[in-house]
C-alpha cells in the first residue's frame, strides 16, 4: 500500500494502538540498516548485518531484538549468540516478552549478567571451537579473584588456538600466579582485557583494510589483508563475515584472469563461511554459481532451501576433515525465544485484512509502518522492493573495534 503521512500521524498510530512494546523502533539508522526493505525478507546474514551496524550506531537494544530474533530461527549462528552475551552482560535486567495461551502479551525480567555466563557456557560446550569464548571466560574468573578458573580456561585456550601462549594473555594468567604481588589479581585482569583487545584490534583492523580495499577494486591487497584478519582468530568473533569477503574477492579475480586456482579459493572460503554460519545464503548462492550446482525447491517452495541441501553435500566434500566444524547434537538455547518474527507476520496478515476494509476507509501509514494488536511493532520497507545489498556489502559503513 503507498504511504504518505507524517511522522507526527506516525507517533499518533504507535502510541494509540497497543500498549504492547515496539520492537523495532521507527528510527533513520533502522531505515539505513534494512537497506530500504522489509525485515521478513532479509536473508539471516542481512539481518545479522543490520543488527552489527545498529549497534555500532548505539541501538543496542535493537541490535539485541535482531540477533535474538536470528538465534530463535538459527541455533547454530554461535557468533549471533556471543554477540548476545556480551550484550547481556553490560545489562542488569533484561526484558524478554512471550505470548501467553490466549495470545496475551506478557513480559518478565532476568539477570542480564546471569543470562551471559549462561550463553557462554552454552557456547564453550556446544561450540568449543569458538575461540572468542575462552578469552571471555578467562576475564571473567579473573574478576572474581579465581585463579584455578583462569588457568582452567588458559589451558583449553592454548589447546585450540597457539596464539594463547603469547602476548598478553599468557603474561596476565602469570601475573595472576604470582603470590608474591598484592595486586596480581587486578593486573593479571587487566593484561587478559589488553591481550583481548589487541589481537580484537588486530583482526578489525586487517578486516577493515581488507574490505576498504575490495571496494575500491584493490583485489590482490584485499585478499592480502583478508587472509591475515583469517589468521588472529582469537577474537574472530565473525570469522564467517571475513571468509566469505575471501571468497568473494576471489571469484572477481577468477572471473577476471581466468585463472581457476581463484576458483577453488573462491569455492573453499565460501564453504568455510557456511561451516561458521549455517545457511548462509549468500555463500550458498556464490557456491552453486561457481560450482554449477542447481536443485528445486522444497517441499514448502523455498528454492534456497532445496539448493542449501544440494551444497551441503558438496561443501562437506571439498573440506578436510579438520576444517569441519563438529556440529553438537543439542541444538537448544538458553536465549528465550525471540516473537519477532512470529509477530511480524501475524501482523502482516492483519494489514491485508485492513487494507481489504479499507477500500472504504483508506489509511496511509508513513514508509510501510505496520501496526499490530497486542504489541507494536515499527517494521520499515520500500514497497515492492527487494534487497539488492550483498551479505556485508551494505550499510557501507566498516566496523570499529569493540
Amino acid at each position: 500500500m503507498k504511504v504518505v503521512c507524517s511522522v507526527y500521524l506516525v507517533a499518533v498510530l504507535l502510541s494509540g494502538c497497543s500498549s504492547g512494546p515496539i520492537l523495532l523502533k521507527e528510527s533513520e539508522d533502522l531505515v539505513v540498516a534494512l537497506g530500504g526493505n522489509a525485515y521478513a525478507e532479509l536473508s539471516d546474514a542481512e539481518r545479522y548485518d543490520a543488527a552489527e551496524y545498529l549497534r555500532r550506531k548505539g541501538d543496542i537494544e535493537t541490535a539485541r531484538h535482531i540477533f535474538e530474533d536470528i538465534v530463535t530461527h538459527n541455533p547454530r549462528l554461535v557468533a549471533a549468540k556471543f554477540k548476545l552475551a556480551m550484550i547481556y552482560q553490560q545489562m542488569g535486567q533484561v526484558t524478554f516478552y512471550k505470548l501467553d495461551e490466549k495470545g496475551k502479551m506478557t513480559s518478565y525480567e532476568t539477570s542480564g549478567s546471569d543470562l551471559s555466563v549462561a550463553v557462554l557456557k552454552e557456547i564453550a560446550e556446544q561450540d568449543p571451537w569458538y575461540l572468542p569464548v575462552y578469552s571471555q571466560f578467562m576475564i571473567l574468573e579473573a574478576a572474581k579473584q579465581n585463579e584455578d578458573g583462569v588457568k582452567e580456561w588458559f589451558e583449553k585456550a592454548k589447546e585450540k588456538d597457539k596464539d594463547y601462549k603469547t602476548s598478553d594473555y599468557q603474561v596476565g594468567v602469570l601475573t595472576i600466579q604470582d603470590v608474591a604481588n598484592p595486586n596480581r589479581y587486578e593486573e593479571g585482569h587487566a593484561l587478559l582485557i589488553k591481550g583481548q583487545k589487541s589481537y580484537r584490534d588486530l583482526y578489525e583492523s586487517y578486516k577493515n583494510l581488507g574490505n576498504i580495499q575490495k571496494v575500491q577494486h584493490q583485489d590482490s591487497l584485499a585478499l592480502l589483508q583478508l587472509l591475515e584478519a583469517a589468521k588472529k582468530k582469537t577474537e574472530a568473533v565473525d570469522l564467517f563475515s571475513v571468509y566469505f569477503d575471501i571468497a568473494t574477492v576471489s571469484e572477481r579475480m577468477y572471473k577476471l584472469r581466468n585463472d581457476e586456482k581463484y576458483k577453488d579459493q573462491s569455492l573453499h572460503y565460501a564453504a568455510l563461511a557456511m561451516e561458521r554460519f549455517p545457511g548462509h545464503g549468500p555463500a550458498v548462492k556464490l557456491i552453486a554459481q561457481l560450482a554449477g550446482i542447481s536443485a528445486q525447491p522444497d517441499s514448502g517452495g523455498d528454492s534456497l532451501k532445496g539448493l542449501t541441501v544440494a551444497v551441503n553435500a558438496y561443501r562437506e566434500s571439498i573440506l578436510k576433515p579438520e576444517e569441519r566444524i563438529p556440529v553438537s547434537l543439542g541444538s537448544t538455547t538458553v536465549i528465550p525465544p525471540s516473537i519477532l518474527m512470529d509477530q511480524y507476520q501475524k501482523d502482516q496478515e492483519e494489514q491485508v485484512a485492513r487494507e481489504d476494509r479499507g477500500k472504504k476507509y483508506p489509511i496511509y501509514i508513513a514508509a510501510g509502518i505496520i501496526v499490530g494488536t497486542g504489541i507494536s511493532m515499527a517494521i520499515l520497507s520500500l514497497t515492492g522492493s527487494k534487497s539488492k545489498k550483498g551479505s556485508f556489502g551494505a550499510p557501507p559503513v566498516f566496523p570499529t573495534p569493540d
